[in-house]
């Protein structure tokens, strides 16, 4: 993997334990993610679709994140890129080398995500 390529910083969050939650004035749980580790990243969009959901229209792509290997990395994790997150979807271990791990993630155009 080049360094050339990995031209985009990325967090990757989890999220918190029951132990991690914060709480709010009124003493209701705050369920704010936490940071597993920032990366250099290359992001790239492979596809997009439109959909219905109940009475909401909104859209779907998908894009790749690229990163150098790290361990630990699961599809209940979300890729946090400047104010948007995708969720990862799909992890894969390139050629099971430990040297690339290859994220397919899901941006939800038009839908709260939670």
């Amino acid at each position: 993997m080049q360094a050339g390529k990995l031209d985009r910083r990325i967090t990757i969050v989890r999220r918190p334990t029951p132990e991690e939650r914060g709480r709010d004035s009124f003493g209701a749980e705050i369920e704010d993610w936490v940071v597993v580790c920032q990366a250099w990243a290359n992001v790239r969009p492979v596809s997009g679709r439109e959909f219905l959901q109940g009475h909401q229209q909104g859209q779907e792509v998908m894009n790749t994140v690229r990163i150098r290997y790290r361990k630990g990395i699961t599809p209940s994790m979300r890729v946090r890129l400047d104010v948007k997150d995708y969720d990862i979807v799909y992890v894969q271990d390139v050629d099971t080398g430990h040297r690339e791990l290859v994220m397919t993630c899901r941006e939800l155009l038009g839908k709260e995500l939670t």
